[in-house]
């Protein structure tokens, strides 16, 4: 298991600007690069005011709102308490005020994987020197000779993975229209084991990614079973214990496939989870 506190992680702007706004984030835990069930958990914060023109991605990015609303104010919104499914090449835009959201970008069913922020923030420095980003497009410069092909304006995010993967973005077939928004208010708690229950908010995909809260009442113990692809988890309310030291709000944890853990409560102990896309082989990053 490893873990994270978010207590001890400083909030910090990106080092790039292929998305304009107010904006930054703390980067918890990741994967590993180069597999398609690489991630990136952080805690991100909008202020006054975070734009994007619609776009889409070859990844997958799930949302949960911890204060404030995150969306495009046209009632595709993520409310506190809510969560949203972001599927890889569907279209969605951006027009949030202040917000704090747990946000998780890894690689979806197609298996392209997921690209690491480091990569982006050196792709953006070298690309800034062949034009320039603006309102979440990157513009070409005519001295930059483009390949073929290679549109003068592209979208921000788009341009910096063909420039660090020295390729044109394949983008997959939606397997949804648009994101998926969850009230787990509308849920109801159902009963895993003595004291532990669990709302199971969505199962996505034939690469069955879920996404739910867990509930462990006072003294009661939580085994998790050991998990079929890596298994994230945010504790959202409580305090707790495991062999990996004490649980409260902001620890967040990452258990890999097929590795089970036990977690007793103190207080009551709520916990977000994403168990990542399930993978029959492990490819390589195309």
């Amino acid at each position: 298991m490893r873990i994270a506190r978010a207590d001890d992680i400083e909030y910090r702007k990106p080092e790039t600007r292929h998305r304009e706004g107010d904006i930054s984030f703390k980067h918890l835990l990741r994967g590993e690069a180069g597999s398609p069930q690489n991630y990136e958990l952080m805690l991100a914060h909008s202020g006054a005011g975070f734009p994007s023109p619609p776009h889409h991605h070859n990844f997958d990015q799930i949302r949960f709102c911890l204060s404030g609303r995150f969306g495009d104010g046209k009632g595709h919104d993520v409310h506190e308490g809510q969560c949203g499914y972001y599927p890889e090449g569907a279209w969605y835009s951006i027009d949030s005020q202040e917000s704090e959201v747990i946000l998780v970008q890894f690689g979806g069913a197609s298996g392209w994987g997921f690209t690491h922020f480091e990569d982006l923030y050196r792709g953006y420095r070298e690309l800034s020197q062949l034009g320039e980003f603006r309102k979440g497009r990157f513009y070409r410069s005519q001295a930059s000779n483009r390949a073929p092909d290679t549109p003068t304006a592209q979208d921000g995010y788009e341009a910096l993975w063909q420039h660090i993967h020295g390729r044109p973005v394949c983008y997959p077939k939606p397997r949804y229209a648009k994101p998926v928004i969850m009230a787990p208010e509308a849920f109801e708690w159902r009963p895993e084991a003595a004291g532990v229950f669990r709302k199971q908010l969505g199962v996505f995909t034939e690469r069955d990614i879920a996404v739910g809260i867990v509930r462990v009442e006072p003294r009661a113990i939580w085994k998790i079973g050991a998990p079929p692809a890596p298994y994230l988890l945010y504790v959202l309310s409580g305090t707790g214990g495991s062999s990996a030291g004490r649980w409260s709000a902001g620890l967040a944890a990452e258990l890999a496939a097929g590795e089970g853990h036990i977690v007793t409560a103190d207080d009551e102990l709520t916990l977000f989870y994403v168990q990542l896309p399930t993978f029959e082989t492990i490819r390589g990053m195309r």
